[in-house]
């Protein structure tokens, strides 16, 4: 057992491991309850929450709208929630994790993992999908998530700020309305991630109030 579960099995937990909502209600980081997730006060974090360390004002929310679109429609649910986990524990770049992981070794890596773990199967089992998902919509959102990051590399950035990194990508989508453009109010951006989530992912409308 990690330090970690001993420490949270012990009964030896603060208020620091656990994450507050707007009312008041609380997350347990360690041993997240379905039942305790606010769906809108997640969807404003969400909103909020800018996409590359700032560089961007596009949002994980747009991040996971976008990916959504790009999935197939059995995937897209799941593509919707893909980085919903980090509305909770903030999202943290890959050049950051990867950092910590160098100078932590195994042990940062599997404590990194298992926290977004737990609190991911949570948000998946309080939206009623499995977590993790099936093979075949696993491999869907993975590449509607890399065509996603594609696109937002084309049209979020300077050839300066790409260099070095997202060569490997797929190409990026062709979109209909020309190109992403990162304008929308958070409030509007929280509304259309909750309602897109009604839709493909059958989250009832009371719930996601």
């Amino acid at each position: 057992m990690s330090a970690a579960a001993q420490l949270y099995e012990a009964g030896s937990r603060g208020p620091e491991l656990f994450m507050p909502w707007a009312d008041g209600g609380k997350w347990d980081l360690l041993a997240p309850d379905p039942a305790t997730l606010r769906w809108r006060d997640l969807a404003l974090r969400l909103a909020r929450m800018p996409r590359f360390g700032g560089e961007t004002d596009w949002s994980l929310a747009e991040h996971m709208m976008l990916a959504a679109r790009l999935a197939p429609p059995e995937a897209r649910g799941h593509a919707l929630l893909h980085d919903a986990h980090e509305g909770i524990l903030g999202d943290w770049v890959t050049p950051v994790k990867s950092a910590l992981k160098r100078l932590g070794g195994p042990p940062v890596r599997v404590a990194l993992g298992e926290l977004e773990r737990r609190s991911a199967a949570a948000v998946h089992a309080a939206a009623g999908l499995p977590f993790p998902p099936p093979d075949a919509v696993a491999r869907a959102v993975d590449e509607a998530d890399r065509r996603a990051l594609s696109t937002e590399r084309r049209d979020l950035f300077s050839p300066a700020y790409c260099a070095g990194w997202g060569e490997n990508l797929p190409d990026p989508a062709p979109l209909r309305d020309g190109r992403l453009k990162p304008k929308r109010a958070p409030e509007a951006i929280a509304e259309a991630w909750l309602t897109a989530l009604v839709i493909h992912a059958g989250l009832s409308p009371e719930t996601a109030r």
